[in-house]
């Protein structure tokens, strides 16, 4: 089949003049053609160089049908054997070449699965997001309200109108005092343990804050002890596969320290308090996806301190004084 078409060219090419053939190799931007005979630009037009030379309409041959079906045959094709001419051209066409088969998996979108659940577990964390605002924004309101400077000689009715406002919006509600209280004894009192009772809308920071001054003074009172403070939280977790929240009591455990007659209670409060909440934040941050809810109580513990110490004298005998 090359043969025929090398000859088809060349019989075409003897059709074309020299100017003919210049042009067509200036098209191809070919150079030094200028002094080129016929047989020379013929070898530079040659279709081994290029084969898409066009040729003229009315030179141009068919192909013969013994040729489109051989054409067929070496694309692929099949069944063509019982085509006509017009159809073994509409086959061989470029365009009709057929599709390589690529192995490689097609990516299809797949529907979500379970979408409620995941509605319901982020419907609960917005309605904790909400929950901590509300709490911050009220302890905001409470502190705007507790630290209002003293009322001038002259009234302003417009500003007692607002602040007026805002007590109706938020009303403070009298919340019962923080209060220490003796739960436990054993060893005829030799060790106590005492009890801060938890309250609500509180986190454990604000919390052991407001539980300082009781402690402090509760470890003024009691010297020569070796104390620990024990912080009870309830945990939550939302299971994404029901939906159920689950609840959970946690402790929180501070270390031993000794309670002597010069020392810094309130030092040592702070490096507890900060020995608990850093344990807190540990537990929420190592994946088990537990988030504090609120607190249950603050424990105190405390043990009587009594080193030992020389209480009498035991003279030697007097053949061990020789």
């Amino acid at each position: 089949m090359y043969n025929k078409m090398t000859e088809s060219f060349e019989n075409n090419n003897r059709i074309m003049s020299i100017k003919g053939l210049k042009a067509e190799a200036k098209n191809r931007d070919h150079t030094g053609y200028s002094k080129l005979n016929r047989a020379q630009l013929t070898g530079l037009l040659n279709p081994e160089k290029l084969i898409d030379l066009p040729i003229p309409e009315n030179n141009r041959k068919a192909p013969a049908i013994d040729q489109l079906k051989a054409e067929a045959k070496r694309r692929g094709f099949t069944r063509y054997s019982k085509l006509n001419k017009a159809q073994l051209i509409d086959l061989v066409n470029p365009l009709n070449e057929p599709k390589p088969k690529i192995s490689v998996p097609v990516l299809t979108p797949r529907p979500v699965k379970n979408m409620e659940r995941v509605k319901q577990y982020a419907a609960y964390k917005i309605g904790m997001v909400k929950k901590y605002v509300k709490y911050k924004f009220n302890k905001f309101i409470n502190w705007l309200l507790e630290y209002v400077p003293p009322k001038p000689k002259i009234i302003d009715t417009a500003f007692e109108y607002v602040k007026k406002s805002i007590i109706d919006l938020f009303p403070k509600t009298e919340e019962e005092p923080f209060t220490v209280k003796e739960t436990k004894s054993a060893l005829n009192k030799f060790t106590i343990q005492y009890t801060i009772a938890g309250r609500d809308n509180f986190d454990a920071d604000s919390f052991m804050d407001r539980s300082r001054p009781l402690v402090i003074k509760l470890l003024e009172n009691n010297h020569e002890i070796k104390f620990k403070i024990v912080l009870h939280c309830i945990m939550e977790k939302s299971n994404i596969k029901s939906g159920e929240v689950e609840s959970h009591p946690k402790a929180f455990h501070s270390g031993i320290e000794l309670n002597l007659v010069g020392t810094n209670t309130d030092e040592i409060y702070s490096e507890m308090m900060k020995t608990i909440l850093e344990r807190l934040a540990t537990f929420q941050r190592s994946g088990s996806n537990w988030i504090f809810s609120s607190v249950v109580s603050l424990d105190i513990h405390t043990v009587k301190y009594k080193p030992l110490k020389v209480s009498s004298y035991i003279p030697l005998p007097k053949a061990s004084k020789r």
